[in-house]
């Protein structure tokens, strides 16, 4: 079974307008980078291994329309329209 984190360096995709990365199991936390992914429309992350606090930068996804994150151990919100 693949067990990683979420690379930072997601952040350099500037384009990216979808994220699919459920049932890969990845462990920590969301990296604040992501953040830097204004163009993404959609987050699917649900059924990890994440742990911590949604990151604040995720406010700066203001075209972000659907976060999909249950069953991972995450606290906060993602403040999606």
């Amino acid at each position: 079974m693949f067990s990683s984190e979420i690379p930072s360096t997601l952040s350099k995709c500037r384009s990216l307008q979808s994220l699919s990365l459920s049932y890969i199991y990845f462990t920590g936390a969301i990296p604040k980078e992501i953040g830097k992914l204004t163009q993404l429309k959609e987050i699917r992350i649900g059924h990890s291994r994440l742990q911590g606090s949604i990151p604040k930068d995720i406010g700066n996804l203001i075209q972000l329309t659907n976060m999909h994150h249950d069953d991972n151990n995450l606290q906060g919100s993602s403040s999606v329209k």
